[in-house]
């Protein structure tokens, strides 16, 4: 018992190591600088939609009673522009992120050999694999928990300045698809796209890479515009925890298929 306890301490320490490492050159990366500028952007133009949309829907509802009022802030605000704002700042580092880095970073170690001598190591595949993926997770997670965050406190403070009263302006649905399943869902891509440039190439990675991009940047907007997904729903919600449990367990299926000469092999290839 001490002895594999001993074991998976010393596993814990060498996954920290390469998630460390990671995360120092994801830190010293122009195009990461340029993401989190990109977010604090997004932040601050949120914020300002925020109480545009207020001073607008007040106009409209003046001689309402406040029961009414609030009814259609929460209704318009909230659900139409704070919910699918907090639902996006949650979701888009994963894309931006995982497109930029996941693939690329693979990519750079196999040319350079790093990668050879990583698995020369004691380190193990599923170490190497689970500390880049925690990496990027941790990164995206931590940009997207932030820019919420302060999406929320914001918003909800221009519309608690207007009213001169709290009105709750996130469902429990929308909370818990951006907060919990969001990352739950997209550090699963991101674990597969690393797995997948680590035993193949970095180019069979480029597919799921582009379709998480692509699909967040364009096909999560037409689909909220459109009607199809209502992001406070508990029925997305379903779907997502679906996806996201059918997502890691082929994850889990490809690792356990995957052994460390066949990495070795790719990396010669």
């Amino acid at each position: 018992m001490q002895a594999m306890s001993s074991s998976r301490r010393t596993a814990a320490r060498r996954v920290a190591a390469v998630c460390g490492r990671e995360l120092a050159e994801l830190r010293t990366s122009p195009a990461f600088a340029v993401i989190v500028a990109v977010f604090g952007a997004l932040f601050v133009g949120i914020s300002v939609g925020t109480g545009l949309l207020l001073r607008s829907v007040l106009r409209q509802t003046s001689g309402l009673d406040a029961p009414a009022i609030d009814e259609i802030v929460r209704g318009v605000v909230g659900g139409f522009l704070v919910e699918n704002s907090f639902y996006a700042v949650t979701m888009l580092p994963y894309s931006l992120i995982v497109w930029v880095f996941a693939s690329t970073l693979v990519m750079r170690e196999k040319l350079t050999g790093n990668l050879e001598t990583l698995l020369a190591t004691p380190l193990g595949l599923s170490e190497i694999w689970l500390g880049k993926t925690l990496a990027l997770a941790a990164a995206s997670t931590g940009i997207g928990w932030l820019c919420g965050a302060l999406t929320l406190v914001s918003a909800h403070a221009i519309v608690a300045v207007a009213l001169s009263r709290f009105v709750l302006l996130v469902s429990a649905p929308a909370a818990v698809a951006a907060a919990l399943l969001n990352p739950l869902f997209f550090s699963g891509m991101c674990a597969l796209i690393i797995l997948i440039a680590l035993v193949k190439d970095a180019d069979a990675s480029l597919l799921p890479s582009f379709l998480i991009g692509m699909g967040a940047m364009i096909g999560l907007p037409v689909a909220i515009g459109t009607g199809t997904i209502v992001i406070g729903s508990w029925i997305l919600c379903l779907y997502q925890l679906c996806a996201a449990g059918a997502l890691w367990l082929a994850v889990i299926v490809l690792l356990l298929r995957s052994k460390k000469e066949r990495v070795v092999l790719s990396a010669r290839q």
